[in-house]
């Protein structure tokens, strides 16, 4: 992937002030990481806290693309979900 200009970066999502420091400069982050257990949400929050102010502070401001699930919308049928579909969590992603 580093002839298209990207890299990935390894990390434990659990403890980010291990690792958000050392981020080189970048154009962009994509954040499509994720533990599926009970405590999700407070792990991506701790996540973000971290993250958010070292991408805000480098000279150069990077773009966050936050990723989400298509379970979030439950079954769809032949209709497209997109940005104006409510959520319609699958059972075992309650909201």
């Amino acid at each position: 992937m580093a002839d298209i200009g990207v890299a990935v970066l390894a990390g434990d999502i659990r403890t980010p002030e291990t690792w958000v420091m050392n981020l080189p400069p970048v154009d962009a982050v994509v954040h499509v990481a994720a533990n599926y257990a009970f405590d999700m949400g407070a792990v991506d929050t701790r996540l973000l806290a971290a993250l958010l102010p070292v991408l805000g502070a480098m000279r150069r401001q990077p773009r966050l693309l936050y990723t989400g699930g298509c379970w979030l919308y439950g079954q769809t049928g032949d209709a497209v979900a997109t940005e104006a579909t409510p959520f319609d969590p699958l059972p075992a992603f309650p909201g």
